[in-house]
């Protein structure tokens, strides 16, 4: 049966993973790999199978999983290098490895990774693999957003004017869109309405594609959120929706920081009920199969606190772990300075991100992503 099915189901795999609907790629590479013989040589297809089983497994499974799918895509691409096509692959799976690395807050030393790794890529150009120009283009942008999280906000800014060019010459239009919704989850503590400008450029441009299932959900829900920051009065109807269109898609990591939005969202907005905002946040963290580490476990910690505040419990804030501690001291001034202002003196009220927030005051970074 399964050499009768194996070809069309294979190509039913390529159909979902390129248009990132990958739960549904993540079933079907996960089917492919009780076939393989790790004890054999990998073929080209083999190898494929797995590296679409490590990108959407991301999704779906606990980081140190994931890591280790692209690894071992690493290790068994290396006995097929001759093929060009691999060598992308290879590449590819080392810019996943470092995004992972970006996630989990291990930035030390991450700037000379992906430089380090950029200058091993042969000279792209519209004809090389696919792999290897999604390769690189992971990398310049991954350094654009590594600028980001550091607080370097011009060195960002000329970062993305560059890989803006790149992504023209090489006529990448998804990557474009990647570049500015990417780009603008970097600043909305900065600039709101140049935010919420180029997060609408990344949605038309994925609705034009119809290729960037994933991305275009997540950014429905980005632009849901900046809606609400950006008028007090706009209802959240529409982010309960694009939440649930997370959910429903098997996006549950997505759909996790949705539900740590609208509970931000309620508590500084005032007049939602304990139970409410409650049964958000523990959403958020129960309806994972694996426990928040990084960056997530930072934001999950920040909205948790605000919500004792909002209990009238504002003795209970938890304090940061010693290795959470040393995860954001690794990150830029302005994300330190809301832990720092957040941990002097107890506070009773709650609000996002400002230059000019009272003492008594619990501030939430509006970077829920």
């Amino acid at each position: 049966m399964y050499c009768q099915i194996e070809a069309e189901a294979h190509e039913l795999e390529y159909y979902y993973f390129n248009i990132t609907d990958y739960y549904k790629a993540y079933i079907l590479a996960k089917a492919f790999k009780k076939y393989i013989n790790f004890d054999e040589q990998l073929s080209r297809q083999e190898l494929y199978d797995m590296f679409i089983l490590a990108v959407s497994s991301g999704y779906f499974k606990e980081v140190s999983k994931v890591k280790k799918l692209y690894n071992d895509v690493i290790r068994f691409g290396r006995s097929l290098i001759a093929d060009s096509s691999v060598q992308g692959t290879i590449f590819r799976a080392q810019s996943e490895i470092i995004n992972i690395d970006y996630w989990e807050l291990n930035l030390i030393g991450l700037s000379n990774t992906i430089e380090e790794t950029i200058i091993q890529i042969p000279t792209i150009s519209n004809n090389s693999p696919e792999d290897l120009i999604c390769a690189y283009l992971n990398l310049i942008n991954r350094k654009m957003v590594l600028q980001l999280i550091l607080g370097n906000y011009e060195l960002a800014e000329e970062t993305f004017k560059n890989n803006y060019l790149i992504n023209e010459q090489l006529s990448r239009l998804d990557y474009i869109g990647h570049l500015y919704m990417d780009y603008s989850k970097g600043f909305y503590h900065c600039d709101l309405i140049k935010a919420l400008e180029y997060m609408q450029k990344a949605q038309e441009i994925f609705e034009t594609l119809g290729t960037e299932h994933r991305r275009l959900l997540d950014c429905n829900c980005e632009l849901a959120y900046l809606k609400c920051l950006k008028d007090h009065t706009q209802n959240l109807e529409e982010l309960e929706l694009a939440s649930n269109l997370l959910y429903h898609s098997q996006f549950i990591e997505l759909y996790s920081k949705a539900k740590l939005k609208l509970a931000a969202l309620k508590m500084v907005r005032g007049g939602y009920s304990k139970e409410e905002i409650r049964h958000d946040i523990y959403i958020s963290k129960y309806v994972l199969s694996f426990s928040f580490t990084g960056r997530l476990a930072l934001l999950y910690k920040m909205i948790k606190n605000a919500y004792l505040i909002y209990s009238n419990k504002a003795n209970q804030i938890e304090e940061l772990t010693t290795e959470e501690k040393k995860k954001l001291n690794q990150m830029g001034n302005d994300y330190q300075s809301v832990w720092t202002h957040n941990t002097k003196g107890l506070k009773n009220n709650i609000t996002f991100f400002n230059d000019h927030a009272m003492s008594n005051v619990y501030i939430l970074d509006t970077r829920i992503w």
